[in-house]
């Protein structure tokens, strides 16, 4: 079967399943927050270490572009 074919299939049957009984596409578990609390804490300590003026703003940038926080002209923006 080709991919656009069973796209087309795996398309009619989640249009056929109402919302409330579709399964979602992953389920977190303490697994997956201790790696986001683990990531948090690391970004966190960045974050100190930029306003104590460890890092440059340049060190800093490439460091908040990876953990998806954007500046826009009027207002930050945080990838999620």
């Amino acid at each position: 079967m080709s991919q656009l074919q069973n796209g087309a299939q795996v398309e009619q049957s989640l249009s056929a399943t109402p919302n409330a009984q579709r399964p979602g596409m992953y389920i977190y578990d303490q697994h997956d927050q201790r790696l986001v609390d683990e990531r948090v804490a690391q970004f966190r300590d960045q974050t100190h270490r930029y306003l104590a003026g460890e890092l440059s703003a340049d060190e800093f940038l490439a460091l908040r572009l990876m953990n998806g926080l954007y500046v826009q002209r009027h207002a930050p923006m945080l990838r999620v």
